[in-house]
């Protein structure tokens, strides 16, 4: 390990001089001489360096020493993953079922199934913009198709392609990606694509949530952990209640045909109709199978993160 320089700081490589105990632009402690105190308040219960009740320390400093912490293998008998699951699968609730936090959860779905609707428009060439209503209304209209912005994406995934061409996988994945544009963007598969990335966004944003609480998140705490877990945990939950019960209850099916935002018509009943020239069930029952294959999906991204 590096040992201090007689000339200058090993840490902020400030000049200093060979009597100095601490560096005086960032205070890094530089030597301990036998006798000579730390140029710090010590408690007095504390004996100082040197004294009969502490061996002596001499000569050099060691920097920059780091601390790791202790790994942890399991909480309460449950690997750490799995506790905050857990956790967030009993919170979940919380933003569905409390007076206080329910319009809350309301407004955060609402953001992101808007917010996936209007990714996809930009994805095709549509321009659009997620609008929500506090009185509980919430739409994003897409504009017309610009041929530009459909331009740019297909340049992009071939410039991609073309940087990842040292790499087989990548490469074929985005030279398909670039084939199956056209056919999405192009043909009656746009609005369909539009309408179903509402609830896909939904979900897009659960695995999400659901992968940092595997993985740790940003800082590792149990809070962080634990909150992503909820949040994503609500988003599925939301998800599966609505496909369920539009599969098997005529009370949400009646429901669900009556509330749409602003007057529209919701964008299962549209799919149905205008997509498959179906019921209700088939885009329902699409989306329910997506929505059981959040949690794997997210156990597998976490877990490739934290590897």
């Amino acid at each position: 390990m590096p040992v201090a320089s007689a000339t200058c700081c090993p840490q902020c490589r400030r000049p200093v001089k060979d009597d100095d105990l601490a560096c005086e632009l960032c205070g890094l402690l530089l030597r301990r001489t036998t006798g000579a105190p730390v140029p710090s308040p010590l408690p007095s219960h504390i004996p100082p360096r040197g004294s009969p009740f502490e061996p002596p320390v001499t000569a050099s400093f060691v920097a920059d020493a780091t601390y790791e912490e202790p790994r942890v293998d399991s909480i309460a008998g449950v690997s750490p993953p799995w506790f905050f699951i857990s956790i967030g699968a009993l919170l979940a609730p919380l933003l569905t079922f409390t007076p206080i936090l329910q319009y809350a959860g309301w407004f955060f779905g609402s953001l992101c199934h808007e917010s996936g609707h209007a990714a996809m428009g930009w994805y095709l060439g549509c321009p659009s913009i997620p609008a929500i209503r506090l009185d509980g209304h919430a739409a994003a209209i897409h504009q017309e198709q610009s041929k530009f912005l459909c331009a740019i994406v297909m340049a992009a995934f071939a410039w991609l392609a073309w940087r990842d061409r040292a790499s087989r996988g990548r490469q074929v994945t985005w030279i398909a990606l670039l084939a199956i544009y056209p056919v999405l963007a192009f043909t009656g598969a746009r609005e369909a694509a539009f309408l179903f990335a509402g609830h896909l966004g939904e979900l897009a944003f659960a695995t999400y949530f659901l992968s940092r609480a595997v993985s740790g998140g940003f800082t590792g705490s149990a809070a962080e952990r634990a909150a992503h877990a909820m949040v994503g945990w609500f988003l599925v939950g939301r998800n599966v209640w609505l496909a369920g019960g539009l599969l098997w209850k005529e009370s949400v099916r009646d429901w669900y045909a009556d509330s749409g935002s602003f007057g529209l018509v919701n964008d299962y009943l549209r799919i149905a109709r205008e997509v498959f020239g179906s019921s209700i069930a088939v885009p329902a029952t699409a989306m329910l199978v997506v929505a059981l294959l959040v949690l794997p999906t997210a156990l597998w991204i976490g877990k490739r993160s934290e590897s």
